[in-house]
């Protein structure tokens, strides 16, 4: 539910080309996520919305092997084919 002058209760990220954005609205524990994602130079947009619990939504890796020897600041990159 989107409360008037509470800026916590919707979030919207953007990017200056304007090919990508991002709302998010969270109610009752569920996140209702809308997202544009383009390509200008390939004349190509996609568009999507989820329903979910956070964990659903953005669930957490299983690693098979300590990372105890990572540094805080490095990065981990995740890829898949659509």
């Amino acid at each position: 539910m989107v409360v008037p002058g509470d800026k916590q209760s919707l979030v919207e990220v953007k990017q200056a080309s304007g090919v990508t954005s991002q709302a998010i609205l969270t109610h009752g524990g569920l996140l209702y996520v809308s997202e544009s994602i383009g390509d200008a130079n390939k004349n190509r947009q996609i568009d999507n919305f989820r329903v979910g619990t956070y964990g659903q939504i953005y669930p957490k890796l299983k690693l098979v092997d300590s990372v105890s020897s990572w540094v805080p600041g490095r990065f981990v990159v995740v890829g898949y084919y659509v």
